[in-house]
């Protein structure tokens, strides 16, 4: 990014935070924070102690990005990092995508990954950890996710273990193991084996013919598990899969569905290691303009990231087009497609959208 967009993007970023005062996190005085200018992060350990401390840095530095850490310190701001003195870490989680769509602005990825956000709280967080609701933060990532952090007392307490072993459990990591085809799972049963028991019966009460087909059991096995529908049903109850067609086959489909899709590797660090720095809520994302949100989980199936996220207003604006543009929606409406050298007057936020992804210069 050159200097002069580099400029004028700060500009707009302390105007915002001058008149938008961000919320600290829990702790403040205990959090590492990273800033970054030019690149996510370029400056690291330092220790922000109060709330009016954060806003009036925000205004003052005017970083295009503030991350925060999921560890609280004795001493935030010492390197290296054994000095700080490790207290305890919140649970944290990072969902993203990789699009693989011609455009800036996928509404079917995000959607998606919302849904694994949702699936991740839900299915397991809540059901199956038993982590309090109330101590559960989700925010968007300002970009191409959404960050979820655990503030439970017993998720803040664990150690990387306890948190390697929550991450292969939630993405079902080595489950179809000898043993567990050797005693099959049963419907009544808690965590993985019981969801799995629970689909698989479901499967066979409801599923017809094109169903079956679609997980590539052939006719001769499909025509056999019509027939004794019944007697496989209660096999199922008591864990026996024995004349079930292709079991394995339908476990691992279930596992496909069931597990959280989480980005390869998951942003496993992020969750293993509570010393790695993630987006401060309500802030801009400085590569994209647009603010992560904190969302309360009851408006999450609601949350349009597109829109809701869209902070700068609609005053006439100039730019340069430097990179051909794929058509986009912003706000709710469609913008482009672009080609280089345009030089064009756009809304506001458009402006900011297109400058932050550098795909266009500033002539304002």
């Amino acid at each position: 990014m050159n200097r002069k967009s580099l400029k004028k993007i700060r500009e707009k970023i302390s105007e915002y935070y001058e008149e938008n005062k961000v919320k600290a996190p829990p702790e403040i005085d205990k959090r590492e924070f990273g800033v970054g200018i030019k690149d996510k992060i370029n400056y690291r350990h330092i220790s922000i102690p109060t709330k009016k401390d954060l806003n009036k840095y925000l205004v003052s530095e005017s970083p295009r990005f503030i991350s925060y850490s999921a560890a609280y310190y004795e001493y935030p701001e010492r390197r290296p990092m054994k000095k700080k003195q490790y207290m305890k870490g919140d649970l944290a989680f990072d969902l993203d995508h990789d699009c693989p769509h011609d455009t800036l602005t996928c509404y079917q990825c995000i959607e998606e990954v919302k849904r694994e956000t949702q699936k991740l709280i839900d299915n397991f967080l809540i059901k199956d950890f038993g982590f309090d609701k109330e101590k559960i933060e989700i925010n968007f990532s300002g970009n191409r996710g959404y960050h979820v952090k655990v503030r439970d007392p017993k998720a803040q307490q664990l150690n990387e273990l306890g948190r390697k072993e929550i991450v292969d459990y939630i993405m079902a990591n080595d489950l179809i193991t000898p043993e567990f085809k050797k005693n099959g799972p049963k419907p009544t049963e808690k965590g993985w084996r019981g969801k799995i028991a629970r689909e698989i019966l479901e499967f066979v009460k409801q599923s017809d013919r094109e169903k079956m087909k679609e997980l590539g059991i052939n006719q001769r096995k499909i025509k056999d598990l019509i027939e004794r529908r019944e007697q496989i049903i209660q096999g199922i109850k008591k864990g026996n899969y024995d004349t079930l067609p292709g079991p394995e086959t339908l476990w691992r489909k279930v596992l496909e569905n069931r597990k959280i899709q989480l980005k390869t590797p998951i942003d496993h660090p992020v969750t293993l290691d509570a010393s790695r720095l993630m987006r401060l809520p309500d802030t801009i994302h400085g590569g994209s303009s647009l603010l992560a949100n904190e969302i309360k989980m009851k408006d999450l199936k609601e949350f349009k990231p597109f829109e809701d996220t869209v902070i700068f207003g609609e005053k006439p604006t100039k730019i340069k087009i430097i990179k051909e543009t794929p058509k986009l929606h912003l706000k709710g409406k469609k913008h482009g497609p672009f080609e280089p050298n345009e030089e064009i007057e756009v809304e506001e936020y458009l402006a900011l959208f297109l400058t932050c992804k550098q795909h266009a210069e500033p002539k304002w």
